[in-house]
């Protein structure tokens, strides 16, 4: 995972549940200004109609599997909507560390990025499917710290903590800082260093 982010501090996502658009106790539309975000961000907008899941084995990836799309209050100028983004592109990297497919990660970045991520991508797909080692299993899980972002204009950024594991054991966890920009009518998330953050990367945006 290091190796798709020198550029970067760690994201996330996960094909599980763990993203959504909106905090503990309510769905993907609306919310309050007082809705408390904080805690594992929640993900619950995916695309099952490939068929039943089966996990990756010795001879193939896995099959199936759950595909995170974009939720509609992505567009939401608001908490909630930035809640959302996070969310997608936490579920839209574990898609792509699970799939080798890396669509869902050109559409989650902002376009700026794409072209580093793809490059990214392409040398961690050749690795992989050369030497047959598939990832098992591959879980990100975003955390806020805070239950609302500080929100500025068309600009965001959220306290938090991104963790990537393989089945049991934890291989990963940084406290980057989310940032938000809004344009284009939605959300764009980027994961910066906090200040006080212990990360060895500069203060430089994004990481994977």
């Amino acid at each position: 995972v290091r190796g798709i982010a020198s550029e970067q501090q760690s994201a996330g996502a996960t094909a599980s549940s763990s993203s959504s658009s909106s905090p503990s106790s309510s769905s993907s539309s609306s919310s309050s200004s007082s809705s408390n975000y904080a805690g594992e961000v929640r993900f619950t907008s995916f695309d099952t109609s490939a068929g039943a899941y089966e996990p990756a084995t010795k001879e193939h990836p896995s099959k199936n599997v759950p595909k995170p799309t974009k939720p509609s209050d992505i567009s939401d100028k608001s908490a909630a909507g930035f809640y959302a983004a996070i969310g997608y592109t936490t579920a839209a990297m574990q898609y792509a560390m699970e799939t080798l497919d890396f669509s869902l990660v050109a559409d989650a970045f902002p376009p700026e990025y794409k072209d580093v991520l793809e490059s990214k991508f392409n040398q961690l797909k050749q690795q992989t499917t050369s030497s047959k080692s598939w990832f098992g299993g591959p879980k990100f899980k975003a955390t806020l710290k805070s239950p609302e972002p500080t929100m500025n204009g068309t600009s965001a950024t959220w306290e938090g903590t991104i963790s990537f594991s393989l089945g049991e054991s934890e291989t990963e966890t940084s406290d980057p800082l989310y940032r938000g920009t809004y344009t284009e009518g939605r959300w764009w998330v980027i994961y910066g260093s906090s200040s006080g953050s212990s990360g060895s990367g500069s203060s430089q945006e994004f990481s994977l």
